[in-house]
């Protein structure tokens, strides 16, 4: 017995003093947010990052995302994200341009563009159909498709977006 309260006054100090390592939140704010006003470069759709005023509201809040894959470039939305996004409608977001911001600055640019368009969009995409049916919104490069010949800016793996996203635990 007398061993045993020597051990536990040897050992106690450390496991009081030493903290377990929990990794804190990052309060860092990832959103999507709709685009007021802004510049495209002529004869393209590519956003003039310097020209865009976001809007004062957030569309879709970093508590709704709830996963970012970074291999499909899949963001996740809550229930309550994925409802309030069908209530706008799919045909009120397309052409639509937003911005993908931390702290509300700019990450990268792009648009809802939903799959029933039959117009070119040289730049970053949401189809804001995807949402409805499947509760994603997967970020693509061009539509109908990439080329390269579109030379746009692939900043969806931004590597402080992956790092908040991992810290925050929505990194699949």
């Amino acid at each position: 017995m007398k061993s045993f309260k020597v051990l536990l006054f040897v050992i106690l100090p450390f496991l009081v003093c030493c903290k377990h390592d929990e990794q804190q939140p990052s309060n860092q704010q990832v959103e999507f947010i709709l685009l007021d006003s802004y510049e495209t470069k002529m004869g393209s759709k590519a956003i003039l990052e310097s020209s865009i005023i976001l809007n004062d509201s957030s569309l879709i809040e970093y508590d709704d995302i709830t996963a970012y894959d970074p291999e499909t470039h899949r963001f996740f939305l809550s229930t309550s994200a994925n409802q309030a996004l069908a209530k706008i409608g799919s045909e009120k977001l397309h052409g639509r341009a937003f911005a993908l911001t931390i702290n509300r600055e700019p990450v990268y640019t792009g648009y809802f563009w939903a799959a029933f368009s039959s117009s070119i969009c040289d730049w970053v995409n949401i189809d804001p159909l995807s949402f409805a049916s499947l509760n994603f919104l997967e970020v693509k490069l061009g539509y109908p498709w990439y080329s390269p010949e579109m030379q746009i800016p692939d900043n969806r793996n931004d590597q402080i977006l992956l790092n908040i996203l991992q810290q925050d635990g929505k990194l699949k």
